[in-house]
């Protein structure tokens, strides 16, 4: 009796598990994907998900080191920003977007112009709304409550212009 209730009981496990599979690939089908595929190209640049994270991390390292010659990389800012724009757009829950947007926030940070500054904040924003229980949507929380998003690396004061000295007429 006992080995007639467990032959029952495989059968109808067996039976279950085979009918599950075409629903769920009906789902699965109907969902987009989640995750952008790594041999994907976004932007301008035409850039791969591996390849925005690690242009990210190497304009924040060059303005760290370099911060006079800032305005030569701004361009460059901008098309990797257009890279993560359009990834974001085709893929919005992927998982990537919380680190990387966050990074590339602080980037534009770094720069010392309005439009940069203006550029971290909407994408700290985004961060901050898409992604809340991620340790980067928690940090950017943070810093949307304080109204400030801090610069990937400690930043010099902005360049003044250095004085021009009039030269003195001749007696």
């Amino acid at each position: 009796m006992k080995r007639l209730v467990i032959v029952a009981l495989a059968l109808a496990c067996a039976s279950a598990a085979l009918a599950a599979p075409p629903a769920k690939q009906a789902a699965q089908r109907a969902d987009p994907p989640r995750l952008a595929p790594a041999d994907e190209y976004f932007g301008r640049m035409k850039m791969s998900p591996i390849g925005i994270g690690n242009e990210i991390h190497d304009i924040g390292l060059l303005l760290k080191y370099d911060p006079a010659n800032s305005s030569r990389l701004v361009g460059r800012a901008r098309l990797t920003e257009d890279a993560l724009l359009d990834w974001r757009a085709r893929y919005p829950s992927d998982t990537w977007l919380a680190k990387d947007t966050y990074m590339m926030a602080r980037v534009d940070a770094m720069f010392y112009d309005r439009e940069s500054h203006a550029r971290a904040w909407s994408l700290m924003m985004w961060v901050a709304q898409r992604f809340p229980r991620t340790p980067f949507g928690a940090n950017a929380n943070g810093e949307v409550r304080r109204g400030h998003v801090v610069p990937l690396y400690a930043m010099p004061p902005a360049p003044t212009p250095a004085p021009t000295i009039a030269p003195t007429p001749a007696p």
